[in-house]
């Protein structure tokens, strides 16, 4: 339904195709093709198909660009009037487009040689209407468009038919005498590694020659993008651009093709009228010298000439490219590969700046810079030689320093160097707990052939102290990330820190790794043995994905974090930590902080908290060692459990305040159960001997914990007693001859049941009444009360058990 006037209205149809002049582009648009009169007729328009459908201009265009190809093809027959031909048909083309890209396929097709392209290309841009008029505002931009590429096109290939043309003229080839010259600025001792580079070198002289065609050339450029502008001279600016993409070994041709173009007379006025930006040429000229080495005399020579005439070119008259070059020299220098090469290129570089007289700060910083990597290229000399000799078979040397650079190494913070070192020693297969040995020892190791060479650039940092510290932390990382299984790597790293001679330094680096490694470990286990111990559970399953540790190496675990806790906490006994004495060199202008700073900086760990974790310890490590039904947390007081799983560090409430009978009850039971089951590890030997070892490992940290607890006389009067009951009368005189009168009241009651015990088994595995008849009356009714208990303690001579009677009596 349409709106209607007196006079009616137009209508529009669907969509038609119109010819706007570009080839096979037919864009769908809506058009009027009828008219609505007020009285409802309608009178239709009638349009050709074929002038809706098909664009004839663009099929001409096509017919046009047959006909250049087919012209080119048959330039033999032709003559030298085959161009006026194609010129012919290019004027008549309409798409400007469609005559851009016929152009390019000549020339990159190779149908059309050098000069046949300039000659061509010179007629097109004669005929030019925008060459004219250059300030008509009316000009559309696809004209534009494609005059700048035209224009593009041209100056790429003329610079490439000049310089080539030239560069075969010229038959110089610079020797030592002429590279000594040019580098007349530099001192001796700067140019060595220079020259000794060139001399053991075995480079072909013939990797020089270019090998570089036009096509190639002009493809390696974007001639699209910013229009060319014109001074106020008449003179045009051109702006060109080296493609993104471009393949690394035309890359390295375009390296080449610069550095002869450096060497021609006046080559700073042709690199300023090509339109190719300084940046771009010494970003390209840069990254294949960094990425392509060629240490020949020659090479050295044209990068040389070439660095100068790029600092040289002056863009304007507020020129700012040598502060625009020094910016991009050291964005790409400071992230290659440290080598020798390197050390030249950054030698030439630092050349070129003093024969242009850039600022001093520029020549000073590169100063510094040549000096850093010669240190570097010697310690990576060193530490190569030493990993051959180390592990001659299985190592592949030019993988171990593909990623130092500069900037990874001497930007990246004072500790870098530390860091660096301690990653070597680990793969020259030393460890943190052999290092000291390693280093003081007479005799030459591996260990202290590098850190020695090392030491004359950065003595602060190869301090043992500084080392060990890093190279403990290298393999708590690996423990932690790969394989938390490895408890000799574990138990490596944590006595390492024995080695420490800094007090504060070993309790401050102890408070990190227990922060970053194990605090949070540590609370997960507490919570899951509780756990563990309320229901039952898959506990294999749980441990290795909860805590990432087989269930059979928790009990190991935990005894290394008991013996850890056990030094930080003896540590910090002594009171005020005295100044730390050790620090890094100090030769990065960056303030990024290492471990050494870390660790340092943090607060120092609060004894109550730290004795409060060093008791949960003693419960899980027993708990799990000796397989004990009891639940941990009730053997601790809710302020105990809430410090520890919150770690709450900055408000400690004192540990007793809620302290309760209930409490003090489990932890009688837990320490008696404890001193009956250590027993166990008690072994007799031949002879009469027993093997205590492992008992009295077990029992230390009991016994250690039962003074915290202030339980310390009921823990012995019990560990007396297990000892009797398990019939190990020698090892319970020893302990019970060291009791107070107190503690030997207490304990001559549960000895006096031992023997009854004893009696009574003694009696009921022979039931002979005759014996029984023997005894008094009262013991008799003593013994039989003690019948059914009887089994509870071990067999043992009547020997023994008279000895201990007999103690009893005179006591």
């Amino acid at each position: 339904e349409f709106q209607v006037s007196k006079h009616g209205t137009l209508l529009k149809s669907g969509g038609v195709c119109l010819d706007d002049g570009t080839p096979r582009r037919h864009e769908a648009v809506h058009t009027f093709t009828s008219f609505l009169q007020p009285n409802g007729a309608i009178n239709h328009f009638h349009i050709p198909f074929h002038t809706l459908s098909m664009s004839s201009t663009a099929e001409k265009d096509i017919n046009l660009q047959n006909k250049i190809f087919a012209t080119v093809d048959n330039k033999s027959e032709e003559g030298e009037r085959f161009l006026e031909e194609v010129f012919r048909y290019f004027q008549e083309i309409r798409n400007l487009r469609l005559r851009t890209s016929t152009l390019l396929k000549l020339i990159g097709n190779g149908q059309l040689d050098l000069q046949e392209s300039l000659q061509l290309l010179s007629k097109l841009r004669g005929e030019n209407p925008s060459s004219k008029d250059e300030d008509n505002l009316a000009k559309s931009m696809e004209v534009k468009i494609y005059s700048n590429k035209l224009n593009k096109v041209y100056e790429l290939l003329n610079l490439y038919a000049e310089c080539t043309s030239r560069m075969e003229a010229d038959s110089f080839e610079p020797t030592l005498e002429n590279l000594t010259e040019c580098l007349a600025q530099l001192s001796e001792a700067d140019k060595e590694p220079l020259f000794k580079l060139i001399s053991d070198s075995s480079t072909d002289k013939d990797a020089l020659s270019l090998n570089l065609t036009a096509t190639q050339f002009l493809n390696a450029f974007d001639t699209d993008g910013e229009l060319m502008r014109s001074s106020a001279a008449g003179k045009r600016s051109p702006s060109i651009g080296l493609r993104k993409d471009i393949d690394p070994k035309i890359r390295q041709e375009l390296a080449k093709f610069f550095c002869k173009l450096s060497m021609l007379d006046s080559a700073e006025d042709i690199l300023l009228s090509s339109g190719i930006s300084t940046s771009e040429i010494l970003d390209t000229v840069l990254a294949s010298a960094l990425r392509f080495p060629n240490q020949t005399c020659q090479w050295f020579y044209n990068l040389a000439k070439c660095f100068i005439a790029l600092l040289t070119v002056k863009e304007g008259s507020d020129d700012r490219s040598v502060s625009s070059l020094q910016e991009l020299s050291k964005r790409l220098i400071l992230k290659a590969k440290i080598d020798e090469n390197l050390y030249c290129v950054i030698l030439l570089w630092m050349n070129a700046l003093r024969s242009v007289d850039a600022p001093h700060a520029y020549i000073d910083d590169w100063s510094r810079r040549l000096h850093q990597t010669t240190g570097m290229v010697e310690l990576l000399s060193t530490f190569k030689s030493l990993l051959a000799k180390t592990k001659p078979n299985h190592v592949d040397l030019s993988k171990t320093t593909s990623s130092y650079s500069l900037h990874s190494v001497y930007d990246c913070g004072n500790g870098r160097v530390t860091e660096l070192v301690s990653t070597w020693l680990h793969k020259l297969g030393s460890c943190s707990l052999n290092l000291p040995a390693n280093m003081d020892g007479l005799n030459e190791t591996v260990e202290l052939s590098l850190i020695t060479k090392v030491s004359d650039y950065f003595p602060k940092s190869m301090d043992v102290n500084v080392l060990v510290v890093h190279m403990a932390w290298d393999e708590l990382q690996t423990w932690h990330t790969q394989d938390r299984n490895d408890m000799a790597s574990l138990e490596t790293a944590l006595l390492s820190l024995s080695a420490i001679t800094c007090t504060k330094l070993k309790v401050m680096f102890s408070q990190l790794i227990w922060r970053t490694f194990f605090a949070k470990l540590f609370r997960d286990i507490v919570k899951r043995t509780d756990d563990f111990k309320k229901s039952s559970m898959n506990e294999t399953s749980i441990c290795d994905k909860e805590f990432g540790i087989r269930r059979d190496n928790l009990a190991c675990f935990l005894r290394l974090i008991l013996a850890f806790l056990d030094k930080s906490l003896e540590l910090l006994r002594f009171g005020e930590l005295p100044d730390v004495y050790v620090e890094y060199d100090n030769f990065s202008l960056n303030n990024q902080k290492h471990l050494l700073d870390h660790a340092l900086a943090g607060e120092p760990p609060d004894i109550d908290i730290l004795s409060l974790e060093h008791q949960f310890c003693v419960v899980l490590y027993l708990t799990w060692k000796l397989k004990l039904p009891s639940r941990p947390l009730k053997l601790f007081n809710s302020v105990e459990i809430n410090n520890l799983i919150k770690t709450n560090t900055t408000a400690v409430i004192s540990w007793f305040s809620d302290y309760n009978t209930s409490v003090r009850t489990e932890r009688i039971s837990w320490t008696g159960l404890v001193s009956e089951t250590a027993a166990g590890y008690i072994h007799r030997l031949p002879d009469s001997q027993l093997d205590s070892k492992d008992y009295k490992e077990l029992m230390a940290p009991v016994l250690q914990l039962s003074k915290v607890w202030f339980l310390s006389d009921v823990v012995r009067v019990g560990q007396c007693h297990a000892l009797y009951i398990a019939g190990f009368d020698s090892l319970g005189s020893e302990i019970r001859n060291t009791f107070s009168s107190l503690e030997l009241d207490k304990l001559g009651e549960k000895l006096m049941d031992v023997v009854l015990l004893r009696i009574a088994k003694y009696l009921h595995q022979d039931p002979d009444t005759a014996q029984v008849a023997t005894i008094p009356a009262e013991v008799v009714t003593e013994v039989a009360a003690r019948r059914d208990r009887s089994s509870t303690v071990a067999d043992t001579p009547l020997t023994d058990t008279r000895e201990l009677l007999k103690w009893l009596t005179e006591t």
